[in-house]
């Protein structure tokens, strides 16, 4: 709320309808994933500050600009196809369901006023909550005595191999996951360290573009595949060149 009292809520109007200029460019297949960030500089409305941001703040009209009607149809449809698994979990009498459908609402809600799926994390949280429902369902049964998540027949039905393989595969999976998360601790400090250099070039004093100019080199050589990094220097180089150029 109070983000929106200071002016959020103009803001994203704005970027909204940066984006909704880029889909008229081409509504069918939209500009491309990722490109929403480059193409709102040329599309910010007359009079608005032009501002970089990694997201259009709304999930829907990005995905709607960047994938066009196409991609927004298959989105639909994989929507579509995961809510009739959660409607199956709750029809199965699985009560653990519930709390799956409460989070990925509140997640679509949060959705319509940001965009947060750029963040692996929270990708991979969401696909372990559908991924928990969707297993639960195959395993199963179809008599009536079956129920969804954690309430079966007892554990005297299951054999003793199956229980076995099971949990092998369960640590495995930790393991590996631990593991994973290991072996990209340094991408990730590195990758926020990168974070935290822009984050200084965008507190910088604006009459000190080198300042800003350095951070955002800094930003650029700790993580170079991010573009916005490079627009944000190209920005501080133009506006030194400029500087130049009055004296």
């Amino acid at each position: 709320a109070v983000r929106f009292a200071q002016g959020g809520d103009a803001l994203r109007i704005n970027l909204w309808r940066s984006a909704a200029a880029i889909f008229l460019r081409d509504p069918l297949t939209g500009s491309g994933p990722g490109t929403w960030v480059q193409l709102k500089v040329v599309t910010s409305p007359p009079g608005a500050a032009n501002l970089i941001l990694p997201h259009a703040h709304d999930l829907y009209v990005q995905a709607l600009s960047e994938l066009g009607i196409v991609g927004a149809v298959a989105l639909v449809l994989l929507a579509a196809a995961v809510a009739r698994r959660l409607w199956q979990g709750v029809v199965r009498g699985g009560l653990g369901a519930l709390p799956v459908i409460a989070g990925l609402a509140a997640f679509l809600g949060q959705s319509v006023v940001d965009n947060v799926v750029n963040l692996p994390f929270v990708c991979v949280i969401l696909a372990v909550l559908v991924g928990w429902v969707d297993a639960g369902l195959d395993g199963a049964g179809s008599s009536g005595e079956d129920r969804f998540l954690g309430q079966h027949a007892g554990p005297a039905s299951v054999p003793v191999q199956v229980r076995s393989a099971s949990r092998r595969l369960g640590l495995v999976v930790v393991a590996a996951a631990l593991a994973g998360m290991v072996a990209t601790a340094p991408l990730v400090l590195r990758t926020d360290a990168a974070v935290l250099a822009q984050v200084r070039g965008n507190a910088a004093d604006p009459l000190d573009p080198d300042g800003a100019l350095t951070a955002y080199e800094e930003a650029l050589r700790l993580d170079p595949g991010v573009t916005l990094y490079s627009i944000q220097r190209a920005r501080e180089l133009a506006r030194l060149e400029i500087g130049r150029a009055h004296v």
